[in-house]
């Protein structure tokens, strides 16, 4: 039997992937120019990465069971990661972060 908190957190997951995403075709991919995955079984505070390539906005979502938490993602967490990733993006993508 699996955890029932995984379980919880990997539906939310999925449910924000979906929002974000709502088909998996190509060509509607193609079209809205906006693509979303789980990082799943990372073990890493990232739980949602949706990159938006018409208007180059990569979103790093944590999602958040607890409904105070919602829409604040840790301060310290949201440093270590615009110093890790704005090396990466080069300027080239606008990076926000999410608590859903």
């Amino acid at each position: 039997m699996s955890n029932r908190n995984y379980k919880r957190g990997a539906d939310k997951e999925r449910k924000i992937v979906k929002k974000l995403m709502p088909s998996k075709v190509f060509s509607d991919i193609k079209e809205n120019g906006v693509i979303a995955f789980r990082s799943a079984g990372s073990h890493s505070p990232i739980d949602v990465i949706s990159i938006d390539f018409k208007n180059k906005i990569i979103k790093v979502i944590q999602c958040k069971h607890c409904m105070a938490l919602q829409g604040r993602i840790e301060p310290k967490l949201k440093i270590k990661l615009e110093k890790e990733w704005a090396p990466l993006l080069d300027g080239l993508y606008n990076l926000k972060f999410n608590a859903l």
